[in-house]
């Protein structure tokens, strides 16, 4: 139900949903705008693709990926760093004493 006079948005300002002057000038953008900048936002937090792709509904995770690998384009700097990492005696040494990985990622 809506009041007379005013619209139902969502409205990042306000932090949710809220109810603006239908004469407004605010633009909200459109709700799939929403959907683009969650998605978005959670590829950059480091959200696990799967996770992303089960929260937007994606029946695979490669359509999510093939919209959305492009948020994050250290990617392949951050895979070849890991990798190079898992490499060095010192970050295997510390691994085998079942030190903490993301604490040790740094370890060069």
């Amino acid at each position: 139900m809506t009041t007379p006079g005013m619209r139902l948005v969502w409205s990042a300002a306000a932090s949710g949903i809220s109810y603006l002057p239908v004469a407004s000038s605010y633009n909200p953008g459109r709700l799939h705008d929403a959907r683009h900048t969650h998605a978005s936002l959670l590829l950059k937090q480091n959200v696990h693709p799967k996770i992303v792709q089960e929260r937007l509904g994606h029946a695979s995770v490669s359509t999510t990926l093939d919209l959305y690998s492009h948020v994050v384009p250290g990617l392949q700097e951050v895979s070849a760093r890991r990798f190079d990492e898992a490499l060095s005696p010192m970050y295997n040494k510390l691994v085998g004493k079942g030190e903490d990985i993301d604490a040790i990622s740094n370890v060069h």
